[in-house]
């Protein structure tokens, strides 16, 4: 892709072509449609979270090329091979983090519990007010 083609939604639409797939089918896949980039509604801006289901169906998307139009549109296998890594590394941070506060809520349901039968054994017994 050696012409800049300066408008992002031209850019978007050359990646259907490029990945030898249907505009229909591609449009499909991002929660688009396809009128949204002719005529006046294609100089329209383009929301985030359209780039982020382009990049999520299609990682060998160079990003900085689908934004500014600067660099190759596919990125170099080696760069593509990071992004992955990347991107499943943060699957299983979150997967990670998931399980860490399902942990924390059990132990503060536990913890919860806990105080309340404490506080029922210590019932109204005067001398042991300091502890509720």
């Amino acid at each position: 892709m050696a012409d800049k083609i300066t408008n992002i939604k031209e850019r978007i639409l050359e990646i259907p072509t490029v990945k030898g797939i249907s505009k229909e089918k591609f449009f499909e896949k991002i929660g688009m449609s396809y009128g949204s980039f002719k005529g006046k509604s294609k100089k329209t801006p383009i929301n985030s979270n359209a780039l982020a289901d382009i990049i999520t169906n299609y990682p060998d998307i160079n990003i900085e090329w689908l934004i500014t139009g600067k660099g190759e549109m596919l990125l170099s296998e080696k760069e593509n091979e990071v992004f992955q890594t990347l991107g499943e590394e943060q699957h299983e941070y979150n997967a990670d983090q998931n399980e860490n506060e399902v942990n924390v809520k059990i132990i503060l349901e536990v913890n919860g519990n806990t105080k309340e039968r404490i506080l029922k054994l210590l019932g109204s017994n005067p001398d042991l007010d300091f502890l509720k």
